[in-house]
């Protein structure tokens, strides 16, 4: 079995061919590295929670001897995900935050959801959103006294609640 070049854990399951200036570079990739890269690998659900599962032992030499914690609403414990790769709920992305966030990262690339909005309701949505975004500004900018800043601030977020869609 070939292992990843990136992270040298996972099986590699896709292979790439980089020319640069005439100079030849191969490369071998796991699912969830080369998806950094941008390439797109469809695998059966199981497949994807053995990648998951999988990410939570990269760098670690032995199991770690930590007590098994479990999720305050629904008791999954930490144990169940990093074997099954297969989160419980919500609470569990706080409970477990410390662990969980290094492997969302390396997955997603990123902390915060953006997944598809309908197209009935993304107009209403980006507005939403800008709205909660400027309101944070506007904290800020109050915060360290930027009053001209802050009334700019309240006045498109004004604007923005009074748009229609």
């Amino acid at each position: 079995m070939i292992l990843c070049d990136e992270c040298k854990h996972n099986p590699a399951t896709i292979h790439r061919t980089i020319i640069s200036n005439g100079v030849k570079k191969e490369q071998r990739l796991c699912a969830v590295c080369a998806a950094q890269y941008g390439y797109s690998v469809s695998f059966p659900t199981s497949s994807i929670n053995n990648i998951l599962s999988g990410l939570f032992n990269i760098g670690q030499n032995k199991p770690e001897e930590t007590p098994d914690r479990k999720c305050s609403r629904c008791g999954r414990s930490l144990d169940t995900i990093k074997k099954t790769g297969k989160i419980g709920c919500g609470a569990c992305y706080r409970d477990f935050s410390e662990e969980l966030e290094p492997v969302l990262r390396r997955v997603q690339g990123q902390m915060e959801h953006k997944g598809g909005i309908p197209e009935t309701l993304s107009e209403e949505y980006k507005r939403n959103r800008e709205i909660v975004r400027l309101k944070k500004e506007l904290d800020e900018a109050v915060e360290r006294e930027h009053y001209e800043q802050a009334a700019e601030l309240r006045d498109r977020i004004a604007e923005l609640k009074n748009e229609t869609v």
